[in-house]
């Protein structure tokens, strides 16, 4: 789904305008001239007005221990709020460290969840992120204990500390910003207030959680973090068992994809973003402009709507999560968001029609060795349609609710191999088109979520006569998300997304091994058009671990998002 950008810019033009309701751009983190992080993303727009500042943690200092706090809602700012936005900052001691992963929890629930920057000798990087945690409104509304994790392990070699702070901004409701419908309940996947992520070891294993839940649930989703670690860290880098000690790669196939279900019967997909940290493959590549998402993940939302009057039956339910086709390990979270029928103290209702089967991707190679070389690719590729289709009896009449989801996965290789060289060359493609059609009192509303993710990698080395050798790798990391909602036929919200990462970087060793010289360079770009914020574009260069130029404005060419 690609909407027509002659349609978005008139929706743009005629609602955020309209509204007054700004894009809120952000500060450019990054500083011209140095190597301080400049991640591309902006953070997420802020009413024009002060807020309420709750702190969670101040000063905070990690090592293998979670860090704990307590979280009192604002007393100066009851509610209801047009938008509550979580602000943290981190910074690493400048020496050497590994990029860490970095969460933050209230009751079980994940606030944040990202990795940090590398520091080097002479930089200690840091940086500013924000989310917007509005959908968690019911969970502020009472006081909840909270911790943050960014474990991180220091020796004599790896010396770096890691320091950070957030805070909870609270914006009160307004007739110019009004509070939006926000989730009646917020359950976390983790039964343990205290608890984190789940590692997932393969794809038998999975995140559950079992309870009784309301009786007048009338629709939810749920929120879900799919981060790769161990070997499976690289997995799109990966291929057939049979082929990785010949092609030296990692084993266990490519293919990865979240599978949601309840009571057992499968309902729903989630895609996985090919994430890297700034530790990835060549660290210099990440400095100072880090990859998609690197320091801030964004959940992928499933929709469990259709599941609602199933599930308002009083009995115990269990909600899993599992990725398909891990071969390691998964770091994974989910969180249940649920509204609720106020009219009503119980909803019936059924799922009608399901045809969600478990993934089945193919592969295929043409890889062939001769004197010595090889040569050849691995194509894995995946067809994952769906619909679930239910319905619940509310309070405000019948509702039907259909999920049609579309998933296309394709991963292409090209290997070439001698003794003196080592070149492989990555295609691949992960894009989910989701409809949510629903049917009631009110009419049909429609509302069409896309999601693109491209990768494309290339990790070339070789060795000299004299021992010395070069590692040069170049990658072109992408998201796109395109979002229509419609009324009875009429557009009356949409928005596009681009983003895109393209770092490059060669090493060079000497015969000892030690690295002698880096040069590389780095070019990256965001642009939304929304039809209720507005207009961001922003775009940022680098060369030789240094900002080149970093630029942020609200005005968009719609021609920049054409395919």
């Amino acid at each position: 789904m690609r909407l027509p950008l002659p349609m978005l810019a008139l929706l743009v033009s005629a609602t955020a305008l309209s509204t007054g309701i700004g894009p809120g751009i952000a500060r450019a983190q990054g500083v011209v001239g140095t190597g301080n992080p400049a991640p591309i993303e902006p953070d997420p727009s802020h009413p024009d007005e002060a807020p309420c500042r709750v702190p969670l943690f101040t000063g905070a200092t990690f090592g293998a221990d979670a860090v704990g706090f307590t979280y009192q809602p604002p007393a100066s700012c009851p509610g209801p709020w047009a938008k509550v936005i979580l602000s943290t900052d981190v910074s690493v001691q400048a020496g050497r460290q590994f990029d860490r992963t970095a969460s933050i929890w209230l009751a079980g629930v994940n606030l944040l969840f990202g990795t940090t920057a590398e520091p080097r000798a002479a930089l200690a990087p840091s940086w500013h992120v924000e989310r917007d945690v509005t959908d968690d409104t019911a969970l502020l509304r009472s006081s909840q204990p909270g911790h943050v994790l960014i474990a991180n392990y220091q020796s004599s070699v790896y010396t770096s500390t890691i320091t950070a702070s957030a805070a909870l901004l609270f914006y009160p409701a307004t007739r110019r910003y009004p509070a939006p419908r926000t989730p009646d309940l917020v359950v976390p996947l983790q039964s343990d207030p205290a608890g984190g992520t789940t590692d997932l070891a393969d794809g038998t294993l999975a995140l559950s959680r079992t309870g009784t839940l309301p009786t007048n649930i009338e629709g939810g989703y749920l929120e879900t973090y799919l981060q790769s670690q161990g070997n499976d860290e690289f997995w799109y880098t990966c291929v057939p068992d049979a082929l990785a000690d010949e092609l030296q790669t990692c084993g266990g196939g490519n293919f990865r994809e979240g599978q949601v279900s309840i009571d057992g019967v499968r309902a729903g997909v989630a895609p996985v973003y090919p994430w890297i940290y700034t530790g990835g493959i060549d660290p210099y590549l990440w400095q100072p402009i880090p990859g998609v998402q690197t320091l801030r993940f964004e959940p992928y939302r499933v929709e469990l709507t259709p599941f609602a009057g199933a599930m308002d039956d009083g009995r115990p339910h269990t909600i899993s999560l599992s990725v398909a086709g891990a071969h390691d390990r998964f770091s994974v979270t989910g969180t249940l968001y649920l509204f609720l029928d106020k009219n009503s103290r119980s909803v019936r209702g059924a799922v009608v029609r399901n045809t969600l089967s478990a993934p089945a991707p193919t592969t295929s190679n043409t890889v062939t060795t001769a004197g010595g070389n090889i040569t050849g690719g691995v194509s894995t590729r995946s067809t994952h349609d769906y619909e679930v289709s239910g319905w619940a009896l509310t309070s405000h009449g019948l509702v039907s609710t259909t999920v049609r989801q579309s998933n296309r996965f394709s991963n292409e290789q090209q290997f070439s191999i001698t003794d003196t060289s080592y070149d492989q060359r990555i295609r691949q493609r992960t894009d989910t088109v989701a409809t949510v059609t629903t049917a009631g009192a009110g009419g049909l509303s429609t509302s069409t979520r896309s999601t693109s993710y491209p990768l494309d990698l290339r990790y070339a080395s070789a060795s000299n006569a004299d021992g010395s050798s070069s590692q040069t790798t170049s990658v072109a990391q992408s998201l796109r998300r395109d979002a229509l909602d419609t009324r009875n036929g009429v557009p009356v919200a949409a928005s596009a997304l681009l983003e895109r990462v393209s770092p490059t970087d060669t090493l060079a060793f000497d015969a000892s091994g030690a690295l002698s010289s880096h040069a590389g360079s780095s070019d990256a770009r965001f642009v939304l058009l929304d039809s209720a914020a507005g207009c961001i574009d922003r775009h940022a260069t680098a060369t030789n671990s240094l900002l080149t130029a970093f630029t942020s404005g609200t005005r968009c060419d719609p021609a920049a998002l054409a395919p």
